[in-house]
């Protein structure tokens, strides 16, 4: 992941990185944008240090972004970013 950033310009030094969730957000509507689903957000929420929001697209798919994910989650996820949307077909 240090290799990936670094790409876009954002090196860690050695600290913990967490990308804001403003970023992870254009980040998934991009890719959510790929699929044919245009996501209305949900109000962001926090617990601790870490924070959370969801979406979902006029089909039912959904996607959600944390800020801090743990070692065994990711980032963003969710049907809108895995599958294309049924309902738009351009």
């Amino acid at each position: 992941m240090v290799n990936c950033l670094c790409k876009l310009g954002l090196e860690t030094k050695g600290k913990e990185f967490a990308m804001e969730l403003s970023t992870l957000r254009k980040m998934a509507e991009a890719a959510a944008k790929e699929r044919r689903h245009t996501i209305l957000w949900d109000k962001p929420f926090a617990e601790g240090i870490r924070q959370y929001q969801t979406g979902a697209c006029h089909c039912g798919a959904e996607v959600q972004i944390v800020t801090r994910p743990m070692p065994n989650e990711i980032d963003i996820g969710g049907s809108a970013i895995a599958m294309n949307c049924p309902v738009r077909t351009w």
